[in-house]
């Protein structure tokens, strides 16, 4: 995209050579910029900082003793590239005249952005977009690099909202402060055709149609694109992955051609994933992954995760068995696992053979996986069976908006909507019949644009219907038991606390609210407040009274090693029995690396 700036009279340097300066006029302050450049400030003039050059500017204003081509710059080079220091630092009022070998400069005021104007467009919605995108400028510097940043912000917004090859200029005038943006050529353009510019050789074309968060017809927009190159290289197909937008369209057809270009690495990926917290200690995930396994692009992958409290060995096969379906396939997973919490401690074996799909739509991905698991789990320590082997089914159906996954790393926006089941039956393969189902979801809504304000609400219901049931504690594996406590719900408890009784429940509910400023002093400092609350029963479907609840506080920490997290909360309770309240009402405190809302 080609921009031009009018600068007009404001941009350039005006010399006036009959004006007399008076060195020690007091109306005036000083900087020897070098020894035949002098700088002359107007002393009522506000935000007047002393300019510093860097080592090129230097060179190219006030000449370089150890050249010889440069120990004499002439008065008209030095005044052209003082003309291009000053414009970029917001002086564009400038006079100047040489008088007794030294140049004398009048650097006048700074120019400040007064108002941004959009011209040429009548979408009232995106209009007011960009116009409240364009506010955080007011009041900045008029200088060519934030010009540039305009520049950047505007075509990133048309991007965003579909005007892939509109156009636009943008003029300055420095004597008013006013910023005109005009764009050309508004339209929304449709998706024409997706090409692969460098094809991973054995692999079929069609593999990488399974990232696409887009289909073709779609109205283009830039951050499902950006999702889709990012889903290539999380998954590790490709070690880098862009795009590129052709408007020349097809035979005619007004529409873009989407270009995807790879860089690819080698099949086999070895990540490590660091953690901390006060709850689980240091925790630690280790991977190993081959990827582009035959035409179809399946994959295995083996990883172990270990704390305090967990560990677990995982080997896990993806097997996609044809390219006219890329995004079906058939997961057989191992996964071995040693937990010990304060209630409990246990030792489970998983064997799984799940098969699933996902589709996109405009706004959200779905996902279906479903297949049979047989488990043994070992108790030694904590209420049921000391052994247990049944045969369960296992699915899930979850539903994931593209703003949440585009903001994942940094939420901000979107959705997360997860319903899983687990069933087994005592005529296959398991001594009890038992059905567990769990409803968990997230949504996170930005209150305020830009984004300043981030609203966040997230719960879980989960619960455990057995027929028949005799006697909780000696039948019910701990598969299907619900405890609540610590980071990951009410976290004005201890972890996994609630209930007060090894038995678990049956059943369990918890919602939290959250409310996010995100910036506060430093840029990605952001301070919350939050309030938990749950509910358990000891029988399927079936809440009791008792209300857990735990305000709290605290910060999130963006940085380039990752995120931290820390907060303060105070377990309470409501409508409890004598029994409930007697270990309840500590203040907890957490600090975690590496954990997201």
């Amino acid at each position: 995209m080609k921009t031009r700036y009018k600068r007009g009279m404001a941009f350039a340097l005006l010399i006036i050579v009959s004006y007399s300066f008076a060195a020690d006029d007091p109306r005036y302050q000083r900087q020897q910029l070098c020894p035949k450049v002098l700088l002359l400030f107007n002393v009522t003039a506000a935000g007047i900082e002393k300019i510093v050059l860097t080592p090129l500017e230097e060179a190219l204003i006030c000449g370089d003793s150890g050249v010889q081509e440069w120990q004499n710059i002439p008065s008209e080079q030095t005044t052209l590239h003082l003309q291009a220091v000053l414009q970029g630092r917001g002086y564009y009022h400038v006079s100047a005249k040489e008088e007794q070998k030294i140049l004398k400069v009048y650097v006048g005021s700074l120019s400040y952005v007064n108002i941004i104007l959009i011209k040429g467009f009548t979408s009232d919605l995106l209009l007011d977009r960009l116009m409240h995108s364009s506010a955080k400028w007011i009041g900045e510097i008029l200088t060519p690099h934030l010009l540039d940043q305009i520049q950047t912000q505007i075509q990133q917004q048309l991007w965003r909202e579909g005007y892939a090859c509109t156009t636009f200029s943008i003029e300055a005038n420095a004597d008013t402060g006013t910023v005109t943006i005009n764009i050309v050529n508004a339209e929304k353009l449709k998706i024409l055709s997706v090409t692969e510019e460098n094809p991973i050789p054995g692999m079929s074309p069609k593999v990488m149609s399974r990232y696409h968060a887009f289909h073709l017809g779609d109205v283009f927009k830039s951050d499902l694109q950006e999702l889709t190159t990012r889903r290539m290289v999380s998954d590790g197909i490709v070690q880098s992955a862009r795009y590129t937008v052709d408007c020349s369209g097809l035979a005619g057809d007004k529409g873009v051609v989407i270009k995807h270009h790879y860089t690819i690495g080698k099949p086999r990926l070895v990540t490590a994933d660091l953690g901390a917290s006060n709850e689980k200690y240091i925790f630690l995930r280790l991977n190993w992954k081959n990827v582009r396994l035959g035409a179809h692009g399946s994959s295995v992958r083996a990883g172990l995760l270990t704390s305090t409290t967990e560990q677990r060995l995982e080997a896990e096969g993806n097997w996609f068995p044809t390219t006219d379906y890329p995004r079906l396939y058939i997961r057989p997973n191992l996964n071995l696992g040693w937990e010990r919490e304060k209630l409990y401690k246990t030792a489970s074996q998983q064997i799984k053979l799940g098969t699933g799909a996902s589709w996109d739509f405009l706004h959200a991905n779905l996902q279906l996986n479903a297949g049979p698991v047989f488990n043994r789990q070992l108790t030694y320590r904590g209420v049921g069976p000391q052994e247990s082997n049944f045969l369960t089914i296992n699915g899930f159906v979850e539903l994931l908006g593209h703003d949440f996954e585009y903001y994942r790393a940094s939420p901000r926006d979107g959705y997360l909507l997860n319903f899983a089941t687990t069933l087994t039956h005592k005529n296959f393969l398991s001594p009890l019949s038992a059905y567990l189902f769990s409803l968990s979801g997230q949504y996170l809504y930005n209150l305020t644009s830009p984004v300043s304000l981030v609203f966040g609400v997230r719960g879980r219901f989960n619960t455990t219907h057995i027929p028949k049931l005799k006697n909780q504690q000696q039948e019910v594996p701990l598969l299907f038991r619900h405890f609540l406590g610590g980071m990951d719900d009410l976290r004005g408890f201890s972890r996994k606390q609630l209930p007060n009784d090894s038995k678990g429940a049956l059943s369990s509910f918890f919602i939290g609210w959250e409310i996010r400023l995100t910036s506060f002093f430093y840029e990605k400092l952001q301070p919350l407040v939050f309030l938990d609350t749950g509910w358990l029963g000891k029988e399927s479907f079936k809440l009791q009274r008792t209300l857990y609840w735990s305000p709290g506080i605290g910060f999130r920490l963006e940085s380039p090693i990752g995120t931290f997290r820390s907060f303060a909360s105070y377990g309470r309770i409501s409508y409890g029995t004598r029994n409930e309240n007697e270990y309840l009402g500590k203040m907890q405190y957490y600090l975690s690396y590496g954990q997201e809302f």
